[in-house]
């Protein structure tokens, strides 16, 4: 298996450009309904962002190795079918239902190949994968109801009609309502210093940022059913001002977030959004790398390791010699030293506080923080992160050759194993070869 870490400055711009380019769009039609103008100037401006979100898509995918899946073919199906009902409403007649019944019946194969495709190269579907091409194909049918209800095949309200897209705003405005009352918990918690500032300044502005998802995407849903049921709706007035909502709202958000990047790029990296995982076949022979992967996990980790040690070496010995076991990741180390374990925390219902993560660690069940089997046995310096048994360690080095908690390079392995005294005795001390 392939890991690709993605910049988390990077993955900030990507959440920016998916929100900036999502209200670019309906503010281009709030100000058609707005001003009014010809529908041939608004499909004009639409192709413009289109053009804009295929060389933005170009550069992520050729300057930053992003995947970009099918947005590319996405993107180039919206400018058609925007064409499409130009000619429709300004030249002649068309029977654009049709062309939506194509395109659902496209996207619904495509799915299904996919998907097919994964199980039979054993690659594995996420949920976020099938998440996507399930709102994807829900949104084609939202499409394939407007059409319809354009061309009079079915007739019902324009509420009805848009009740795929009421859904989802509804289940968008749930989500981002659980995070605005976690925020209140937030605040407590950094008030009782049991969170850090990162963590607070990352949940208001990912609540900030859920806006333009919800709330701002429901207005203009009702401006446009109350447009079409209304013979004297004040479409102008109410246009107008989600105009200047959905400007000012983007402002704020870029002002926010170039004054707080530092610790929103450090909350990016503590929820784990900075990695991209590729499934490589299984018929590939697996060999042991000597120039590892950078491998980066969530730092939520940390909050359940039992074993943080701090290394103390006795000053009154010197060194020994070194000596390198040839076909071997580890160069031995004839020499043996003590550890001083912190000691654990009382309170293990409370691990999931960063403050006193750094002051004490979990003792839980003293097993191996990765597969929760063995003993663990493993420290790795100079970070003084442990907590793993060697077989985990054995896994975690054919991926990268740095800590799986804080991502530091690993220079040293200690073996080590506990006294009756509680301290820590190293039984091997090991150079991880680079």
């Amino acid at each position: 298996m392939a890991t690709i870490t993605i910049d988390p400055a990077t993955k900030l711009s990507q959440l920016l450009i998916l929100l900036t380019f999502t209200n670019a769009y309906i503010l281009i039609y709030t100000t058609y309904l707005m001003l009014d103008y010809e529908l041939i100037i608004l499909i004009v401006f639409y192709w413009i962002i289109d053009i804009i979100v295929i060389l933005t898509l170009s550069i992520l995918k050729i300057k930053y190795k992003i995947t970009v899946g099918n947005l590319l073919i996405d993107t180039f199906l919206a400018a058609i079918f925007k064409t499409t009902i130009l000619i429709n409403f300004t030249y002649s007649e068309l029977d654009i239902q049709y062309f939506s019944y194509v395109i659902m019946a496209y996207y619904f194969i495509r799915s299904v190949i996919i998907n097919i495709r994964k199980i039979a190269t054993n690659q594995s579907i996420t949920q976020y994968s099938f998440l996507v091409q399930g709102v994807k194909i829900l949104l084609v049918l939202q499409l394939m109801l407007i059409t319809m209800r354009w061309k009079c095949t079915i007739y019902w309200s324009w509420y009805t009609t848009f009740s795929i897209a009421w859904g989802l705003l509804v289940i968008c405005f749930i989500v981002h309502f659980v995070f605005l009352l976690s925020i209140g918990e937030t605040l407590i918690d950094y008030y009782k210093k049991k969170t850090t500032k990162t963590q607070l300044v990352g949940g208001i502005w990912l609540t900030f940022y859920l806006c333009g998802f919800s709330g701002i995407p429901m207005w203009f849903c009702y401006i446009v059913c109350q447009n079409q049921e209304v013979k004297h709706f004040q479409t102008t007035d109410q246009a107008t001002l989600l105009c200047i909502l959905i400007v000012s709202y983007n402002l704020s958000l870029y002002v926010v977030t170039a004054i707080c990047k530092v610790q929103l790029i450090q909350f990016i990296k503590d929820l784990g959004f900075d990695i991209e995982v590729q499934q490589e076949p299984v018929g590939q022979e697996e060999k042991l790398p000597y120039h590892f992967l950078k491998i980066s996990l969530p730092q939520k980790l940390i909050q359940i390791s039992s074993t943080y040690f701090d290394f103390a070496q006795e000053s009154n010995k010197q060194q020994k010699q070194i000596q390198h076991i040839s076909n071997s990741n580890f160069s031995v180390i004839n020499q043996k030293a003590r550890l001083k374990a912190f000691e654990f925390m009382a309170k293990t219902e409370q691990i999931n506080s960063p403050v006193e993560r750094e002051s004490g660690l979990v003792k839980g069940e003293e097993k191996c923080q990765i597969c929760f089997e063995n003993e663990p046995q493993i420290v790795m310096l100079p970070c003084q992160h442990g907590g793993i048994c060697d077989d985990c360690l054995e896994k975690c080095l054919k991926k990268s050759t740095n800590c799986y908690l804080c991502r530091k390079k690993i220079q040293k392995l200690l073996r080590v194993s506990k006294e009756a005294s509680g301290k820590f005795a190293i039984n091997d001390i090991a150079l991880c070869d680079a």
